[in-house]
């Protein structure tokens, strides 16, 4: 079964008001997984989530949960790193 953000909330991880529906659409990559190169994620763990580009030698590290931005929905992604825009 994928893991999303929306487990994450359950394990006691404060997601920035985000609701169960936004947190469902959030991927978090299984331990181990192979972040693409060039790609941008955001490790759901931090007290302040930020973007970063994945360099080839990265992998999902345990104690982390990193979601790839291509695969959420732009206006989550967006509040999941503190950037609302407007209207939302």
């Amino acid at each position: 079964p994928e893991i999303t953000a929306f487990h994450l909330r359950k394990r006691g991880h404060d997601l920035r008001g985000l609701d169960d529906n936004d947190l469902k659409q959030v991927p978090v990559l299984p331990e181990g997984t192979r972040l693409q190169q060039g790609a941008t994620y955001v490790d759901l763990t931090r007290a302040e989530p930020k973007e970063f580009t994945a360099t080839a030698d990265m992998k999902a590290e345990r104690g982390h949960a990193y979601s790839p931005k291509d695969q959420v929905p732009y206006e989550v992604w967006n509040r999941l790193i503190g950037e609302p825009k407007p209207g939302q």
